[in-house]
């Protein structure tokens, strides 16, 4: 049966495209959409993601290290001494200032002819408004200054702990004390900032129902030298190799004794505000020479990691060819010119004759004991001993 055809509009419609099959027109339309041309495409749009914002530089490959930020020249070590010293001037002449003030308040009110309960609150309004420039207290430039010092040095106590832990000769593990030092010297900070010892002198008075000294305040004084000699004592031991560190730590030590025995009123050296500022200055004198030390021993390490401490001690020897060198406890590092010390036997028991046996055995030891080993020798030295009981 024929198949029935569409109406078309199309002149050109023959009998054969009328007759096409679907997939025939399929075709078709498949060519006709290849041969149109393709639509631009839209340029992609620049996100801040994909922009570079940062050079290289910004890089965490090309950021220094911490450790690099340790100085090396010696000018530089001298301008951060001065730099940890100035702070504890300008604490003193800020508290002088402080002084000056109150007093001329006083003789002011004192020269309007007002009354003592009224001369006695001027002065206390004079005094609270310059409260920021006493020596110490909670909210002060003094307590500031001491905070700071101390914190920066617990900070200077990471950095040492994070270089000195690869020294490949510390068995024992001294390093470790670095970390109980940062530690406390932060404990420490803080205190200096809010005085939290106040809160640890009350609870050990409410525990055990008695008073140490002086109110309770050698509770968190006795505690507080306990456990900063304690550690005063291993730091020593570590950096007892770097003179100027071991130096600047033993003075920063001594002023920490000496403003303890002012703060307990051992020592005077004139009115009340003379001691106070005598104690402030040798406590923040201890401060800055204690950071001082810190750093001066970050220097040591970082030019001992770097080997050039044993390179100038070489160039040293070189220069001066005459000079001893120092001779190591270990007997394979001994120099081979040198004669071994052989140890004298001595017997309780008085041995009256001598065999021939003995008699060899000595003259061996005596001959051999500049050229044999140490070991060696204390083999011999155990024959002689034996041969000497078996003939008594």
């Amino acid at each position: 049966m024929p198949r029935k055809h569409c109406a078309t509009n199309d002149p050109a419609a023959t009998p054969e495209t009328l007759m096409a099959s679907p997939r025939e027109d399929r075709r078709r339309r498949i060519r006709s959409e290849d041969a149109k041309p393709a639509p631009a495409k839209k340029p992609a749009r620049t996100t801040r993601a994909s922009s570079k914002l940062y050079s290289a530089g910004a890089l965490t490959t090309a950021q220094p290290r911490i450790s690099e930020l340790v100085p090396r020249r010696k000018r530089w070590m001298a301008a951060w001494f001065f730099a940890a010293i100035v702070p504890v001037l300008l604490v003193q002449q800020l508290y002088l200032f402080r002084v000056g003030r109150i007093q001329s308040v006083a003789e002011q009110a004192a020269a309007q002819n007002l009354s003592v309960m009224q001369q006695q609150q001027s002065v206390k309004v004079a005094a609270s408004k310059f409260y920021t420039l006493h020596l110490f207290g909670v909210g002060t430039i003094g307590n500031w200054v001491a905070s700071t010092f101390l914190i920066i040095s617990a900070a200077g106590c990471l950095i040492v702990y994070s270089i000195r832990r690869h020294k490949v000769d510390d068995y024992g593990g001294r390093y470790r004390v670095w970390l109980w030092v940062a530690g406390f010297l932060a404990i420490c900070s803080l205190d200096a900032s809010t005085g939290i010892h106040r809160l640890f002198m009350f609870g050990m008075m409410h525990v055990t129902r008695r008073e140490l000294w002086a109110g309770g305040t050698g509770w968190w004084l006795f505690s507080g030298a306990t456990v900063g000699g304690i550690l005063a004592i291993l730091v020593l031991r570590d950096i007892w190799r770097s003179r100027g560190a071991s130096l600047a730590f033993i003075v920063a030590i001594a002023c920490y004794v000496g403003a303890t025995l002012f703060y307990l009123r051992k020592y005077s050296i004139g009115s009340n505000d003379q001691d106070m500022m005598a104690w402030s200055t040798q406590l923040l004198c201890g401060h800055a020479l204690l950071f001082y030390s810190v750093l001066l021993y970050l220097r040591f390490i970082k030019f001992e990691a770097a080997g050039e401490i044993a390179a100038k001690a070489a160039k040293s020897r070189k220069e001066n060819p005459n000079a001893k060198p120092r001779l190591s406890r270990s007997l394979s590092q001994q120099p081979k010119d040198r004669p071994k010390r052989v140890r004298k036997v001595t017997t309780k028991k008085k041995v009256a004759k001598t065999t021939a046996s003995d008699e060899a055995v000595s003259e061996s030891v005596a001959t051999d004991s500049d050229d044999a080993a140490a070991p060696k020798s204390r083999k011999l030295l155990r024959k002689q001993k034996q041969q000497q009981r078996r003939a008594a």
